[in-house]
């Protein structure tokens, strides 16, 4: 979730869009969208969606490719040191 929420960053400055106008654009939370940044909250389809849908220049795909290429890695871990 982390590397989600390191590149849906990188997009919101590269775009000169902050939270607070992500939050307006979309109708999520700040906090959602802070904690979705932070790699706190995981990154839902319809809010990838959403959020490719408010700022220019980010994929849905790639964010949720991040999160899911991170979270298989973690299955992986879990299973050889489980």
């Amino acid at each position: 979730m982390k590397r989600a929420g390191k590149a849906l960053r990188r997009g919101l400055e590269d775009a000169g869009v902050s939270q607070a106008l992500l939050a307006y654009r979309t109708g999520i939370s700040t906090k959602h969208i802070n904690l979705v940044l932070q790699g706190k909250a995981r990154l839902s389809v319809d809010v990838a969606v959403q959020i490719q849908a408010a700022v220019p220049g980010i994929s849905a795909e790639g964010l949720l490719l991040l999160q899911l290429r991170e979270e298989l890695a973690e299955a992986r871990r879990r299973r050889v040191s489980g």
